[in-house]
């Protein structure tokens, strides 16, 4: 059963269907470790700033290239991203090392659907840790500890494929019919 990172959904599903498998929702995975990098920017101007973020400061000016998947920068802008926060010093560094991290989760989440073996889970799942170990930000070892805890099903999202991604997007959409209570079922 494809479902949110909700503790109270997990129950819910072992209470119903006792035999079945929980598969952790992919994009769930992925916002929590945008959602990370977001605090962990946003804190570190905070922390430097005295104030929020502004159009002048580079790691606002790169809020969104962050947030991008690292494939979808063009190298420039990537670079440019890059250099910016790096010339900022210690608080750009703090911002990258976040980025970084949320790039070994999408590398791991990558994997889904694609019949990985064991042992490229095993290393891409350790370089996520590794990179969030090697940070100072509370808020990336958060987001390890929930990997951890979340393990099983996020395992099981990486190996079986399985979604509630096209099932959530029927529900948001205008003029579905009956489809649009799929909502939670496994969709390959």
């Amino acid at each position: 059963m494809a479902i949110d990172l909700s503790a109270a959904y997990a129950k819910a599903v072992r209470d119903a269907l006792p035999a079945a498998v929980l598969v952790a929702d992919r994009f769930h995975v992925g916002a929590l470790a945008n959602d990370m990098l977001t605090q962990v920017r946003q804190l570190v101007i905070r922390e430097t700033q005295g104030r929020r973020g502004r159009k002048t400061d580079p790691a606002w000016a790169n809020r969104r290239r962050l947030l991008t998947a690292h494939e979808r920068l063009r190298p420039e802008t990537f670079a440019r991203m890059w250099n910016s926060l790096i010339d900022t010093g210690d608080p750009g560094v703090q911002i990258l090392q976040a980025y970084v991290v949320k790039e070994e989760l999408r590398a791991l989440l990558a994997l889904s659907g694609t019949n990985p073996e064991r042992d490229l889970i095993r290393t891409r799942l350790e370089s996520f840790y590794q990179q969030a170990a090697a940070t100072d930000a509370p808020e990336a070892h958060r987001l390890a500890a929930t990997i951890e805890a979340w393990w099983p099903a996020i395992e099981a999202a990486i190996t079986t494929g399985y979604s509630n991604e096209r099932a959530s997007y029927c529900t948001f959409c205008r003029g579905c019919d009956a489809a649009g209570g799929l909502v939670g079922l496994l969709v390959p």
